[in-house]
């Protein structure tokens, strides 16, 4: 006789079965060992999450805020408040797994976009459509943390004895779960009502349409580089820098450099210098980084 919660374990680790096929399988297990907690969010996984401040802390993303030129398309947004860019930048996903699937599914590896709410236009004073493009690793990342959390779940209700046959649980096994509490490990916070949504065109919307000056950008590179010892910064933000700059140079020697990659960098570098207070190189590394985002 099979064991739905060995069942459950194996099709978490094995490759090529949807999550969102899982967290079905989960809900009936769930709900019929009354685990309520699970019920609900194994539930808002699979259908969204509705309300506000309900979204776990495992979906949040990190992007790159971007604003509708009708001159230039789609440009960077450089905010002279860095601790309010720094805030939009980061927002959490509301939308289910599936739907999440979907779109990955069909995404060109180039990102995808969150349409950002009208507010964010207020915030940032640009009477224009605002988008946060974020990596593909990001959303995947959601995908994979729901799968942690069902499988450390599954392993607690081997442990305690739980395993069910044919799709029943005998009354011993349901009085165990009852006794037990099983928690959703996951963390409450302030969200918008921000969703990732594709473009009018009914594609994807990527960071392929983004030119970067390679030449450009490999100058400000080289610039950065020799002078990174002079810059008054401490070892952890030295060491980011040095990162930073050799993910820059690496997609900048790539046949097929990754815009959103560089992109990124960029702004992080440009962050970071920014903390650097009187400082000439610095200032004027900024300008040049400033002026390639809106080549």
């Amino acid at each position: 006789m099979s064991s739905l919660v060995v069942d459950l374990q194996k099709k978490l680790i094995s490759p090529g079965i949807k999550t969102s096929d899982i967290l079905r399988e989960a809900y009936v297990l769930a709900t019929k060992l009354e685990i309520t907690e699970f019920q609900e969010w194994i539930y808002s996984e699979l259908n969204g999450y509705k309300a506000q401040g309900k979204i776990p802390e495992y979906r949040s993303i990190r992007g790159t805020l971007r604003a509708w030129n009708p001159y230039h398309g789609w440009q960077p947004v450089i905010c002279a408040n860095t601790e309010l860019e720094d805030k939009l930048r980061s927002q959490r996903v509301g939308q289910s797994i599936p739907e999440i699937e979907d779109l990955l599914s069909r995404s060109k590896n180039d990102g995808l976009t969150m349409v950002m709410p009208g507010s964010f236009s207020k915030l940032l004073e640009i009477p224009t459509e605002v988008r946060l493009n974020i990596s593909e690793s990001q959303v995947v990342n959601i995908i994979e943390s729901a799968k942690n959390i069902l499988l450390e779940w599954s392993l607690k209700l081997e442990k305690d004895g739980i395993r069910g046959n044919d799709y029943i649980f005998s009354e011993e096994e349901v009085k165990i779960a009852t006794d037990n509490r099983y928690t959703v490990n996951y963390f409450m916070g302030n969200v918008t009502n921000s969703q990732i949504q594709q473009d009018t065109s009914g594609s994807l919307q990527s960071y392929s349409n983004i030119s970067i000056d390679v030449a450009k950008a490999k100058s400000i590179m080289e610039l950065l580089a020799n002078n990174i010892t002079a810059l008054n910064l401490d070892d952890n933000l030295k060491e980011m820098l040095a990162l930073q700059i050799k993910a820059v140079n690496a997609e900048l020697a790539s046949a097929q450099p990754k815009n959103n990659i560089i992109i990124e960098s960029l702004c992080s570098i440009r962050n970071i210098l920014e903390g650097i207070a009187g400082s000439l190189i610095a200032s004027g590394i900024i300008y040049e980084i400033h002026k390639l985002l809106l080549h």
